[in-house]
């Protein structure tokens, strides 16, 4: 049995999507938004949600191989 509480994914995954929000907010509110943070933001927010998603499913699939 394997604790998957802390799992490195999920940690990736929400520091991505942090950094995302913030370069999204910082391309927006700056009178002249910069396009690569928009693509950057963006880009950071899929691959953090992947992450998590990837992070989530092995739990699940954890939890119904131990049943």
């Amino acid at each position: 049995m394997e604790n998957n509480s802390m799992d490195l994914r999920s940690v990736i995954g929400w520091f991505f999507m942090i950094i995302s929000i913030l370069l999204l907010i910082a391309s927006f509110t700056t009178k002249n938004g910069s396009e690569i943070n928009r693509i950057t933001g963006v880009t950071f927010l899929i691959f953090g949600g992947v992450m998590y998603s990837l992070a989530r499913f092995s739990k699940k699939k954890a939890k119904t191989t131990e049943d």
